[in-house]
């Protein structure tokens, strides 16, 4: 992975979907925030508020 500072917000590049023969790939700056979030959702609800029948 390969991170790199943008001193001018305008250079950022947009979000890219490609599709071929070896898979999906997504890029995006948003994913680096939308993925641990989701993965901290995932845990809060296994963990700290688990769902289970009363009946």
């Amino acid at each position: 992975m390969l991170f790199r500072k943008v001193s001018n917000p305008a250079d950022m590049k947009e979000g890219t979907v490609e599709l071929g023969k070896a898979g999906i790939e997504i890029t995006s700056p948003v994913l680096g925030v939308i993925i641990p979030a989701l993965a901290f959702f995932y845990l809060y609800l296994i963990h700290v508020y688990p769902v289970s029948d009363i009946f």
